[in-house]
């Protein structure tokens, strides 16, 4: 596993617990916020696994 992975499974969990209690607390429904959190943990670990790719490749090219 890679370390650019490790770091971007890490920051989704804590993501992940973050939007569980901001939607149990907005929505007041445990299985709704949990169902929630789970699809934008999905969704921005995919988009944050990408962008650190992005981002890795456009340091790597500006320091050349």
């Amino acid at each position: 596993m890679t370390d650019k992975l490790k770091k971007v499974i890490i920051w989704r969990a804590l993501s992940f617990t973050v939007a569980s209690i901001i939607t149990y607390l907005y929505l007041g429904e445990l299985r709704s916020s949990i169902e929630l959190a789970i699809i934008l943990t999905i969704v921005m670990t995919t988009i944050h696994y990408f962008y650190e790719g992005a981002w890795e490749n456009r340091t790597l090219s500006v320091d050349k």
